[in-house]
């Protein structure tokens, strides 16, 4: 064996232990789909190597189970055709900017969640939003980290018309852009009839104290804590943290813009005394759909039209973001599809009908 060949041995036989160490030391539930051949061998390999073996094939639990393990592990050497819509469903992700974003259903994602709060360590769910797809297509770090998280769904309509670009060929179904919405409601839903707690980290006291009246109205039976991050120094942050210990709540909320989010939770995630860490950008959608009235506050300081304005201000914010990420997803797919299909140029259209289809259906339902 030649000098080149020994080093080329060394430097795979050091990657090989660093996997090993790697598999020992976070000890990662593994699903599995292979063939009942091989089935005892799998496990029995996994266990050895130090990991934690699922086998589970039934088409109706494989996504979720998927979704909940840090590894998937498919045997296509023995098909059959049982098990090879399973396979299917149990990597079915949507890439979107190079974040793969979860295409289960909102009731799915719900049971997911839940079963993430009752198990080990502290996950973390993301909501990715076309504002937190762009950053990470400029942040190495930051598009690391948001890969690193336990369930990546969703987080405003311009990621949901994408996901369903990619998987559905176009077709945009009705209820585009509530996913967020609908996620929380029904979750909301599960931790009320359990009695759970939450807490709230929020942006705004304004935020803060329309969510408390929120949740008051319509979830009494969660007990609701929170405060307000308004700068991002250590301090600031290490109060969050003393008060979400202090009072131990099932879940945290971290409704702060997406870069503070990756920071605060990169610096503090550790410390934090919680069974379950969602992000979100914001949860004043959901609010103002329920209530739709200008909060009690503003009325009281005659600022009605400030607030109008505010308003309107954040959706021209929406609408550039929204703007400059359809280029960006635009420009990667005809990447994608240019050796296929060089002559076709019709993509940017269909993405225009596809959001003159969910204004349609938006104004249909406020009419």
């Amino acid at each position: 064996m030649n000098i080149y060949a020994k080093s080329i041995c060394k430097e795979r036989v050091k990657m090989l232990k660093q996997c090993f160490d790697n598999v020992r030391e976070k000890h990662p539930l593994v699903h599995n789909i292979t063939n009942y051949v091989t089935v005892n061998d799998v496990a029995n390999i996994l266990l050895a190597c130090g990991g934690s073996p699922i086998m589970a094939d039934d088409s109706g639990e494989v996504e979720d189970i998927t979704s909940i393990c840090q590894g998937l592990n498919i045997n296509i050497g023995t098909l059959n055709k049982n098990t090879i819509p399973s396979m299917f469903l149990a990597g079915k992700k949507a890439n979107v900017l190079g974040i793969d974003v979860s295409v289960m259903r909102v009731d799915k994602a719900v049971n997911v969640s839940m079963e993430l709060m009752r198990g080990k360590g502290l996950p973390v769910i993301y909501f990715l939003s076309a504002i937190s797809s762009l950053l990470c297509q400029n942040n190495e770090q930051s598009a690391e980290y948001v890969k690193s998280c336990n369930l990546i769904l969703a987080g405003d309509r311009h990621i949901e018309m994408a996901v369903h670009h990619r998987q559905d060929n176009g077709q945009i179904p009705e209820g585009i852009g509530e996913f967020a919405d609908n996620y929380l409601k029904r979750l909301f839903s599960k931790i009320n009839r359990e009695g759970r707690s939450i807490y709230m980290v929020m942006e705004q006291e304004s935020y803060l104290e329309s969510m408390e009246e929120y949740m008051e109205e319509s979830y009494r039976n969660i007990e609701v804590h929170g405060n307000v991050m308004r700068k991002e120094t250590k301090g600031e942050a290490d109060r969050i943290v003393n008060e979400i210990n202090a009072c131990i709540p099932d879940i945290v909320f971290v409704c702060i813009p997406a870069e503070r989010q990756m920071k605060f939770m990169e610096k503090h995630a550790a410390m934090m005394n919680t069974r379950l860490c969602i992000l979100i950008e914001s949860v004043q959608p959901l609010i103002r759909k329920e209530t739709e009235e200008i909060p009690s506050w503003v009325e009281k300081l005659h600022l009605e039209g400030i607030y109008s304005w505010f308003k309107k201000e954040q959706k021209i914010k929406n609408t550039i973001v929204g703007s400059v990420f359809k280029k960006k997803v635009l420009n990667e797919a005809s990447e994608e599809e240019a050796e296929q299909k060089p002559e076709d140029s019709s993509e940017e259209n269909i993405l225009d009908v596809q959001e003159e289809n969910v204004n349609t259906l938006e104004k249909r339902r406020q009419c």
